[in-house]
């Protein structure tokens, strides 16, 4: 499966080089894309793909940081010290990661459930009064332009990691503001504020995808269960959230439910 925000810029790329190889994943850099390519058996970055476990295995035991990159004809070859690695990705089966606009009506299911989720005891950030002061200026719906920029300024590269805890809240809350029908002055201050600030290029990778309106297929499974009605499955979804990372699971979905807090 691949990201259709994957896929098109991928349909601009030429040339690209292996920028990370992890144990269940690697990431490629290209001009316009932080490409993330993981297992089919995973949630779906909305900044890659997935492909089956054993293809995925081979990949990883013969890449290296600095390959060459290569994408052509609907493919991508890897350059390595073997030989010629391809994935052909116009073969894979395209999923949106859109964020999807919700009514504020069939968004109310979920609120509980987020707040039985313990978010804050699971987060990756210090519990500390500043980042209190934080989370009740961005739970407030008439914020104004500069708070969110104090905001921002504070979480964003906050905390450790490939994704800083302070980004994932970042993200989970555009998340939810875009579902609640964004674009939302939000989009403007991480856009402005991430021109000048220093975080992970995996961040900025999400970040940038969150500007648009992209996020993880999770999040857009959680919009479209939402605004049809369908809650029997919000559990599981929510589940598969949270798992994700060691807290940027918790950390995303704390920001998602303080963008929706004033439903409450």
């Amino acid at each position: 499966m691949v990201s259709d925000y994957a896929l098109t810029r991928m349909a601009d790329a030429d040339r690209g080089v292996v920028r990370g190889v992890y144990r269940s994943s690697l990431n490629i850099q290209t001009p316009g894309l932080l490409l993330h390519v993981g297992s089919m058996g995973e949630q779906l970055s909305c900044l890659g793909m997935g492909i089956g476990t054993l293809p995925l295995h081979d990949l990883l035991s013969t890449s290296r940081t600095g390959d060459a990159v290569v994408f052509r004809d609907g493919a991508l070859r890897i350059y390595d010290a073997l030989g010629v690695s391809m994935v052909r990705y116009d073969a894979l089966e395209v999923a949106s990661c859109k964020v999807k606009t919700v009514s504020q009506v069939a968004l109310q299911p979920v609120l509980p459930l987020l707040r039985d989720l313990g978010l804050t005891s699971r987060m990756g950030l210090a519990d500390e009064r500043r980042l209190g002061e934080v989370a009740s200026t961005l739970a407030d719906k008439t914020v104004s332009e500069d708070g969110l920029t104090r905001c921002v300024e504070y979480l964003l590269g906050r905390g450790p990691g490939l994704t800083p805890s302070g980004d994932d809240l970042l993200v989970g809350y555009g998340v939810g503001k875009w579902m609640l029908g964004g674009p939302h002055p939000f989009v403007d201050v991480v856009s402005r504020v991430l021109r000048g600030s220093r975080t992970t290029d995996v961040s900025r990778a999400y970040l940038d995808a969150m500007t648009e309106g992209y996020a993880n297929r999770g999040y857009c499974e959680l919009g479209e269960a939402l605004a049809e009605g369908n809650g029997d499955v919000l559990p599981r979804i929510l589940d598969e959230l949270l798992l994700v990372g060691h807290t940027s699971g918790a950390d995303g979905l704390l920001g998602f439910a303080l963008a929706l807090a004033f439903l409450e």
